[in-house]
């Protein structure tokens, strides 16, 4: 269609230098010419629209957004691939849905051999790609298939916390593409302040990082954290930290919507495992949360709770894998992600022992 002389024009109005300034261009351009839209659950049986469609139309999935993406860059000859999530496989033998394309991402070879790469849904460039699988859509579409890393996102935290010391101590652990866009370049910053977060006057030191990738942070830090004070009527509400990288992180989108006709996939394969000892101080009652579990279509969500005498023990778990959700489990999956990404779900409620 008309690309070849968008394009030309793009060039004569912003005179890009090499070629990350094309490439933001051009994504700054499609995002601009096209709304974002999502596929319904949909059989895979009709073609994915032209490019000259895509800007008739001004909408595009994300399918859509990365394969104009790549036809920019094709227009300049430069080497690309594309790749998509291996979690497609998983719907093989059943009816392929159009979502279970829909995060597919574009690599550019760079002249000095380091590869850019373009993720769909957020659309971004990150250093480094998440999925597994890419595609060569060279003269010859899909004329090699190839394996590169797969990570999935594995979060993890223990905590001791002495409440009447005021003292704690914690084990971090951040693994996964979560973890890489959060940028982990300064992991005591990090943690540093994730510690500040835990109340009024909250310090962290003895931080020390056990292993630093651009997708991995595991590290210990001792941390000051008097217990919080009471409020007006006398109750004191502890909240036990959650990593920097909350529950609510992962919310998928729509959650919004109990009725959904559309496949929810997940990214990656999730691991979410907290366990927190509070000692806790003399002379208080304490009220603790309730104990749940929950299981759905591709997971589940546990919260457990042990006492020994001032020795409180919870342990926090959610987890899912990679397969498909669709419209009849989605309200078993909805009601579970709301109830294990609320914080208030875990907190306990110190009130003075009546004489």
């Amino acid at each position: 269609g008309s690309l070849e002389s968008e394009l030309e024009t793009l060039e004569e109005e912003h005179h890009p230098l090499g070629i990350e300034d094309r490439l933001d261009m051009w994504m700054d351009w499609i995002a601009d010419r096209t709304a974002r839209v999502r596929h319904g659950l949909l059989p895979w049986s009709r073609a994915p629209r032209t490019v000259a469609q895509v800007l008739e139309t001004s909408t595009a999935t994300d399918f859509e957004r990365a394969m104009l993406l790549l036809a920019c860059c094709r227009a300049e000859e430069w080497p690309v691939e594309a790749y998509f999530p291996t979690r497609w496989r998983s719907l093989a033998d059943g009816p392929v849905v159009a979502s279970a394309l829909n995060s597919p991402g574009v690599f550019v070879k760079s002249r000095k051999g380091k590869p850019v790469h373009v993720d769909s849904p957020s659309w971004s460039k990150n250093p480094r790609a998440e999925p597994s699988l890419m595609v060569s859509l060279g003269e010859t579409p899909a004329v090699r298939w190839k394996k590169i890393w797969k990570v999935d996102d594995r979060i993890a935290l223990k905590v001791f916390w002495d409440l009447d010391a005021g003292e704690a101590k914690a084990e971090v652990s951040l693994f996964g593409p979560a973890a890489q866009r959060m940028g982990l370049k300064q992991p005591q910053d990090l943690l540093s302040d994730w510690a500040a977060g835990w109340g009024e006057e909250a310090e962290a030191s003895n931080i020390a990082i056990h292993n630093l990738t651009p997708a991995i942070l595991q590290g210990s830090l001792d941390i000051k954290a008097a217990m919080p004070k009471a409020d007006d009527d006398g109750y004191v509400i502890i909240e036990p930290p959650f990593p920097p990288l909350a529950p609510s992180d992962f919310r998928p989108a729509g959650l919004d919507h109990a009725d959904r006709d559309a496949a929810w996939l997940p990214g990656n394969l999730l691991s979410y495992d907290c366990a927190w000892e509070i000692i806790l101080p003399e002379g208080w009652e304490v009220k603790l949360p309730e104990a749940r579990e929950a299981t759905f279509a591709n997971g589940a969500y546990g919260l457990s709770i042990t006492q020994d005498e001032r020795c409180l023990n919870i342990v926090y778990k959610l987890n899912w894998n990679e397969e498909a959700i669709d419209s009849e489990q989605w309200p078993a999956f909805r009601a579970a992600f709301l109830d294990a990404q609320e914080s208030e779900g875990v907190r306990i409620v110190l009130s003075p022992v009546k004489e």
